[in-house]
């Protein structure tokens, strides 16, 4: 059964489920923001690389998620499947999520082809568009680290949060449509604060997509598995800059400066 067939019954509290769910929004934006530049300082200055502490962050956030969690249930917000951690018909499951990657792998390649063009075509400056986050990963294991950060623990921690957490208090808020605009709005305003630019309106898009996915099949680690997918991306547009410099060239024409 989806999460789609089995909205919350109308006798529990909408209003403390709301609640809960925005505090730990809150609490997960001010605890990337308070705690993500002193944490990979740290590290960087005790082994040579952030990504210690970035883990050690997202540590935090995933404490921080797990709390308001054990809240919901205790006070019967919300139950413990609706966290999209029930189980289900996994060879279902998993042929829904090939179709959707091909679908989304198709689209994706389409508007990469658009992007390049653009980019060739107008000779738009690579770093008003690419934000490299790799860029002088040179001490031993830092690529690592950071493959594990952006494709395991930034996917497990934020669709905890934004999926499991959140996704339940908006649709008992706003219906499924609502939840989707809403959780995407909550998405995009996530990666402001991680300093993106304002125009990279992909990630409005993802977040819905993301929160679409969650209310249609209700299983968290979908979410996760295409979170995964999307970041893998960013991580091999890095990577063939670093390891691959000419062919980076040969697609956009130019290195970044």
């Amino acid at each position: 059964m989806t999460t789609e067939t089995s909205p919350l019954d109308a006798g529990r509290p909408h209003g403390l489920l709301v609640a809960l769910a925005l505090l730990a929004f809150a609490a997960d934006v001010l605890i990337f923001y308070f705690t993500i530049v002193p944490l990979s300082e740290w590290s960087r200055a005790r082994f040579g690389a952030p990504g210690w502490g970035i883990l050690a962050h997202y540590g935090l956030r995933a404490a921080s998620a797990a709390l308001f969690a054990g809240l919901m249930i205790h006070w019967r917000a919300v139950s413990a499947p609706e966290f999209g951690l029930g189980a289900g018909s996994f060879r279902d499951d998993a042929s829904w999520t090939l179709r959707l990657v091909g679908a989304l792998a198709v689209v994706s390649i389409m508007l990469i082809a658009v992007a390049v063009a653009v980019i060739r075509l107008f000779d738009i400056p690579l770093e008003s568009v690419i934000q490299l986050e790799t860029r002088g990963r040179n001490a031993p294991g830092e690529w690592g680290l950071y493959l594990l950060c952006a494709v395991v623990a930034a996917p497990v921690v934020e669709e905890f949060v934004y999926r499991s957490l959140l996704t339940p208090a908006l649709r008992a808020g706003y219906g499924d449509r609502g939840a989707i605009v809403a959780g995407a709005a909550l998405f995009y305003v996530l990666h402001l604060v991680y300093d993106r630019p304002w125009w990279m309106i992909h990630y409005f898009v993802a977040g819905a997509i993301l929160t679409w996915a969650f209310l249609k099949r209700g299983r968290l680690w979908i979410c996760i598995l295409l979170h995964a997918g999307g970041n893998l991306l960013i991580v091999l547009d890095d990577a063939v800059l670093e390891f691959a410099p000419n062919l980076f060239k040969a697609i956009l024409g130019r290195l970044p400066g």
